[in-house]
């Protein structure tokens, strides 16, 4: 291969890389989005359960 088409080839890899951490990163907001509400009602219920069982 000449070196061009190496370089054309790495740089497509970069910049595929680049597009897949994007799309990692914006998966992971909605993950982390989507869970916020459970997360806190689990926090709520450890919090009531607390106070129960110290009562």
């Amino acid at each position: 291969m000449s070196q061009s088409v190496i370089a054309g080839l790495g740089h497509g890899l970069r910049l595929v890389s680049v597009r897949l951490q994007e799309d990692a990163e914006h998966y992971l907001e909605r993950v982390q989005s989507a869970a916020k509400p459970a997360t806190q009602n689990a926090e709520s219920e450890i919090v009531s359960a607390n106070a129960a069982v110290s009562v």
